[in-house]
């Protein structure tokens, strides 16, 4: 069944501010005021319906000011505006749109600093000598074995794997299928997350070193050499 929904925006023209000069042309010109109208429809019935940004409009130079909403309603509702109202209402929109791509450069710069922190991490751990194209096909393939546990050294793992299986093969044994179709179930899973991890190269072996491809490892380093040197020098 199809249901028609619409999210729409659109700019709707609000009341004219007469006689304000312009910071851009320098004319006594009057202002149109936009207001950016955000919503959404279900069958053509109107959910929400909310002002998402106002604009004023010189006539004379067409410059576009952003208001904001706050602006818009404040300007829309009072009778007199003067120049210093408008003036008020551009700078507070453009301060807010400051401050919001200052909000945005600092997460953004808080996430690199972390994920340079984690890559970091994974240079101090040091690479493992086994092949990643290894481990991934082991743990898909062979993982109520515990091949790629043996394979990157995990001893006690790789035997808790090996009994496991080795255990649901006797409940087969004695007509407890259920118990081991569940079994090999749970290892499918854990296989495909185990060969993930290791693909992405989020995967110790058992000194603790991490499993990545050549390409990863040359990524790693280029992006933390500069961390490195710093860290070396403090």
């Amino acid at each position: 069944m199809y249901i028609p929904v619409r999210i729409f925006t659109k700019n709707v023209k609000g009341k004219t501010i007469p006689a304000i000069q312009c910071p851009n042309c320098g004319h006594s010109a009057d202002y149109d005021l936009l207001k950016q109208v955000s919503g959404a429809t279900v069958m053509f019935i109107p959910i929400f319906r909310m002002i998402s940004d106002g604009f004023a409009v010189c006539q004379s130079c067409g410059t576009t000011f952003p208001i904001g909403d706050k602006g818009y309603k404040q300007l829309a509702k009072a009778r007199n505006v003067t120049t210093q109202d408008l003036f008020a209402c551009i700078n507070a929109a453009i301060d807010k749109q400051k401050q919001a791509e200052q909000a945005q450069s600092e997460i953004l710069r808080q996430a690199e600093q972390a994920q340079s922190q984690k890559q970091l991490n994974i240079v101090k751990a040091g690479f493992s000598d086994k092949k990643q194209t290894v481990a991934v096909l082991l743990a898909l393939f062979l993982k109520p074995f515990g091949a790629h546990h043996f394979y990157l050294g995990q001893m006690r793992l790789g035997l808790l794997c090996l009994g496991i299986f080795v255990g649901s093969m006797i409940a087969a044994l004695m007509a407890l299928l259920l118990v081991t179709i569940f079994v090999l179930e749970v290892f499918i899973i854990w296989g495909i997350v185990d060969a993930f991890r290791i693909g992405f190269g989020k995967y110790r072996d058992s000194d603790g070193k991490y499993v990545v491809s050549d390409k990863q490892r040359y990524s790693i380093l280029l992006h933390t050499m500069p961390t490195a040197h710093q860290t070396q020098d403090d």
